[in-house]
């Protein structure tokens, strides 16, 4: 038998699991963005470029991670019950 907080529970693991991927997928990217950078392999401006975007990337990662932090401990509201 599937209960409220049986359903709330499956639901909020599905979430924190998928924001843990696209948290692990940015980083990633980010990583990579910052790394092909520093190699100098694209003109300076592009470079540049690219390391904004990498430290616009790694301010995403910390506010996905915020977020599936607060998901995690999210608990059913009582009148849900």
């Amino acid at each position: 038998m599937y209960t409220a907080q049986i359903c709330f529970e499956a639901d909020r693991d599905a979430l924190v699991h998928e924001l843990k991927v696209v948290e692990n997928a940015l980083e990633d990217g980010a990583t990579e963005m910052t790394m092909i950078a520093a190699e100098n392999v694209f003109e300076r401006h592009v470079s540049k470029i690219l390391n904004n975007e990498a430290r616009a990337m790694q301010q995403v990662v910390r506010g996905l991670k915020d977020l599936r932090i607060a998901v995690a401990r999210a608990r059913l509201p009582k009148s849900r019950k």
